[in-house]
């Protein structure tokens, strides 16, 4: 650490990384105005399971804007499920601090999500972020369950999801989802950012819509409740 220390305030140019590996590099990023003055929110994505977030904070100096301090908000954790279920040795974890949610998703499911570096507005398209989990079943057959986030009011939300499509509300992990199911057959879970009022994440899964979930194994549609009952929020 000395040794490191002393590198980095001699002022003289580093060719190399120091440290072997020590740094991964995101596959795309964003950026996000602040709610303070004179900061921004840059968002990393390292991989189709994880996006981190850091506050880039600015200053006034000879009349232009330069960073004054970078710091990373608060890290927000998956939540490992209570339960064991037979065949999965371990839970991946989804995060994504952008929008300050996480939960757990069984290992060796396939995860698929939109980059980052999303180019739309939430008056453009409600649907900022979306990921898929793919669980694999017997055969050739793939289903695939989705989690989207929507940024808006409960007005656009209503317009997504009628209330005469609302079966129940349910809690998961302590949280209150209402549950809505669409024909030809998709029951999604929705759950309100608690620190976010505008922040909307949608948990769906295709029941009969996708040909061959009613066929799942019961060990599968286990494994997507128990995923349900991860989801966790941030600030």
């Amino acid at each position: 650490m000395a040794q490191l220390d002393s590198l980095a305030g001699s002022g003289e140019p580093v060719m190399a990384d120091p440290v072997f590996l020590a740094q991964d590099f995101p596959l795309a990023f964003n950026t996000q105005a602040c709610t303070d003055e004179n900061c921004a929110l840059v968002n990393m994505q390292y991989n189709d399971a994880l996006t981190r977030q850091l506050r880039v904070d600015l200053a006034q100096e000879n009349g232009a804007l330069r960073i004054a301090g970078v710091s990373h908000p608060a890290r927000l954790e998956s939540q490992q499920p209570a339960q064991e279920l037979p065949g999965i040795d371990y839970w991946m974890p989804f995060i994504d601090e952008a929008y300050g949610f996480a939960l757990s998703v069984p290992a060796g499911w396939q995860v698929k999500t939109s980059p980052v570096t999303d180019l739309h507005s939430p008056q453009d398209y409600p649907v900022m972020r979306s990921a898929s989990f793919i669980a694999p079943v017997a055969g050739s057959q793939e289903v695939p369950f989705r989690v989207e986030v929507m940024v808006g009011d409960a007005e656009i939300l209503a317009y997504s999801f009628p209330a005469d499509q609302k079966i129940e509300d349910r809690d998961l992990n302590g949280y209150s989802a209402a549950v809505y199911r669409s024909e030809p057959g998709m029951l999604s879970y929705v759950l309100q950012h608690p620190a976010r009022e505008n922040v909307w994440v949608v948990i769906s899964d295709p029941v009969t819509q996708f040909p061959g979930r009613e066929e799942l194994s019961a060990a599968t549609g286990e494994a997507f409740e128990v995923m349900l009952s991860t989801v966790t929020f941030g600030e």
